[in-house]
């Protein structure tokens, strides 16, 4: 048995080598493995390709992408979902490989006493938002972290809580790559069933490999943190101190803050709103963004810099799964305080919104409206991004969706850099061997995590039963 879960664990490391979420509507079943290939090809058009204010560049292009998404409940837990996207361009200019992942591994060897979690975040950034089809300072980020997680009881309603973790990023063309190194250990008193409350210390370094620009980074946090659950909420509160120091300079402080809060408004519906403030750093941000499906297929708002930051930030999503289709709407804000670089200091806010409809049992209509605002408080440079994008998916057989999708980009800002419009369509199909979905948002939230590493281990956040709507008939029915 724990030879088979060893090679479970080689075999989804594999997946990552392959490098959008497949949703699922129904919780697996402990032990069980789900396995969902997917493939796309597609033909789009776009009259301002580089997002030029003057010398729009119009172009087509060729999309072709493979993805996996994998899942098993159990002793090992697996979320896993990783791609890749080729394009070839027009008029000169350069294919790009687009590899993206997250994935999620934890292996309980012991129930309750010891486990090993392995993340990966693989995704591109830019200072370009949303998705751009031909962007020369768009580079590819992976972060992967792996630790363990120890309990030790004391007495009948305490427990000794130990975390470790050692992490490695390498960026595409920036050089910042680095190694970190944490430690967090917090004496925890369950009580009741359903609360705990616990006294929690975390050491963290960060060491770049270019060490002669790049100094060492040394970061700490003495907290206390409370969480609380019942049949529909989830809620985790962290007060308490941070500290850092970069290389030789003095130590500087701050509050430590932290607010998780999952309703299950329905059966249907459910809230989420998180808060955190205190300091983070370009990986820490990556991680963040790249948890948020919204994000997926997209660029990731994350500054290439090595300075640690104070990150202040709010996101709070409802998600709605009804008889004919979904909706998602989310608010996010972010304010980034850099150490030594204020030139770097700035805001950013931003909405989503994702409806699908299903027309027919095989016609779905999709619309997707988003909004990001970005600014440099010193520099006093802002600027603005729309996109609205429309799509109509016909469901050719059970394993095959034809769509067509229309999409307008609209920028403003205090500089003409930041001036253009952008409009593209797209004509794309896709298989899934085990089913596609009219879904385009996953209304669980796949990967964004209520029980992370350190938080109490008898709570975890209630999981929304999604029914399948009896609306309309089965959508494979004689195809």
């Amino acid at each position: 048995m724990r030879l088979t879960r060893f090679t479970l664990f080689g075999l989804t490391l594999v997946f990552c080598a392959l490098p959008e979420a497949f949703a699922q509507d129904a919780a697996l079943a402990p032990g069980q493995t789900s396995i969902a290939p997917r493939a796309e090809v597609a033909a789009a058009y776009s009259d301002n390709a580089l997002r030029a204010d003057t010398d729009r560049q119009s172009v087509g292009a060729l999309e072709e992408s493979i993805g996996v998404r994998v899942e098993r409940a159990g002793p090992l837990n697996i979320d896993a979902d990783v791609s890749m996207l080729h394009y070839d361009l027009t008029d000169n200019l350069p294919s790009e490989n687009l590899p993206s992942g997250n994935v999620r591994i934890v292996d309980t060897f012991i129930p309750d006493r010891f486990s090993l979690t392995l993340e990966d975040n693989l995704a591109q950034i830019s200072t370009e938002p949303f998705d751009v089809l031909s962007d020369p300072g768009r580079q590819t980020v992976n972060f992967l972290t792996l630790g363990p997680q120890l309990t030790e009881p004391l007495g009948s309603r305490g427990r000794l809580l130990l975390d470790g973790e050692v992490g490695t990023t390498h960026y595409e063309t920036s050089n910042l790559d680095n190694k970190r190194y944490l430690f967090e250990a917090g004496a925890e008193r369950i009580t009741s069933e359903a609360s705990a409350l616990s006294v929690n210390y975390r050491q963290e370094r960060v060491e770049y490999d270019v060490s002669d620009l790049y100094p060492t980074t040394k970061s700490d946090a003495a907290f206390l943190r409370y969480s609380a659950r019942s049949s529909r909420t989830f809620m985790n509160v962290e007060l308490g101190v941070d500290s850092i120091q970069v290389g030789d300079e003095g130590r500087h402080e701050g509050p430590h803050a932290g607010l998780t809060l999952q309703r299950v408004i329905s059966a249907r519906t459910t809230l989420n709103f998180e808060f955190s403030s205190g300091y983070s750093d370009a990986e820490d941000s990556l991680r963040q963004s790249t948890r948020s499906g919204f994000n997926a297929g997209s660029n990731q708002n994350v500054l290439a810099v090595a300075q640690p930051f104070r990150a202040d930030r709010a996101y709070t999503v409802l998600l709605h799964n009804g008889p004919r289709g979904s909706a998602a709407f989310d608010v996010t804000w972010e304010r980034e305080v850099y150490q030594g670089d204020a030139a770097a200091d700035r805001t950013v806010a931003g909405a989503d919104g994702v409806v699908d409809y299903r027309l027919t049992p095989v016609l779905t209509l999709n619309g997707r409206l988003r909004w990001v605002r970005e600014r440099f408080q010193t520099a006093g440079v802002q600027d603005d991004v729309e996109q609205l994008t429309l799509g109509l998916s016909r469901r050719l057989t059970r394993a095959l969706q034809l769509s067509l999708v229309g999409e307008h980009t609209h920028g403003l800002g205090s500089s003409e850099l930041y001036r253009f419009s952008e409009n593209r369509v797209l004509l794309a199909i896709s298989y899934a061997p085990n089913g596609t979905t009219p879904q385009v948002f996953d209304p669980v939230s796949q990967f964004r995590y209520y029980n992370w590493p350190g938080a109490p281990r008898n709570l975890t956040a209630p999981v929304p039963t999604i029914p399948q709507s009896p609306a309309l008939p089965d959508p494979d029915s004689g195809l």
